[in-house]
């Protein structure tokens, strides 16, 4: 009897560190998103940096927070740069 609570707070407590990891990493990607939010802009004077800086933003966010940031992106950015969102996006999205 023992033996099983021991094992059943030990798996509760690996389920919780698991849990923590999830939550931990899902929160890292949505803050990239917001970092992508706040750094774009900001080097939105540059074509050649803006286009840096939007491939990484791309390559750090979620699958499923790609689309999020190309329609954020398309609101902030569409005038200055439609080419360099057509090239960054390409192969990424199917929508518009």
């Amino acid at each position: 009897m023992f033996l099983l609570i021991k094992f059943k707070a030990h798996f509760a407590g690996y389920c919780h560190s698991i849990l923590g990891v999830i939550l931990i990493t899902n929160l890292k990607y949505r803050v990239m998103l917001e970092y992508a939010k706040v750094i774009l802009p900001k080097v939105s004077f540059s074509k050649d940096l803006f286009m840096k800086e939007l491939k990484k933003c791309i390559n750090w966010v979620e699958e499923d927070q790609v689309r999020e940031l190309y329609l954020w992106c398309n609101d902030h950015f569409k005038e200055i740069y439609p080419d360099v969102l057509a090239i960054a996006f390409a192969g990424l999205i199917a929508f518009k």
